[in-house]
């Protein structure tokens, strides 16, 4: 993990932004030697109070949200990731499994303008 004086600045505002792919693979292959989440359940509330938790102690400021990064088949949320996007101070962003999808509006413009 990268080291940060501690504290870090202090900040009107932060926000935690979580790739959920990657940390559940991460842990996954740490804890268990697997990257498949369906060998292995998450405890996403924990999950998410540890690392605001931690956030807390570098960052001297008012946490704003956590920005949770996953993928839904389709970009139809799961069970747990609607429980997730109830979660206060959680806002849910859901890409496809395997493709980032279509660019952003304001990408395909500058895109094609010549």
């Amino acid at each position: 993990m990268t080291e940060f004086p501690v504290p870090l600045p202090t900040l009107a505002r932060y926000a935690v932004i979580v790739d959920v792919g990657y940390i559940y693979a991460a842990a996954g292959e740490l804890l268990f030697n697997t990257s498949s989440r369906r060998e292995f359940r998450v405890d996403a509330d924990k999950l998410i109070s540890a690392l605001t938790r931690h956030a807390d102690g570098l960052i001297r400021g008012e946490l704003l949200r956590v920005y949770w990064y996953d993928a839904a088949r389709d970009r139809v949320p799961t069970i747990d990731q609607r429980v997730i996007a109830q979660m206060a101070w959680v806002k849910l962003r859901l890409g496809g499994h395997g493709s980032p999808g279509p660019a952003p509006r304001h990408h395909r413009r500058r895109a094609h303008r010549r």
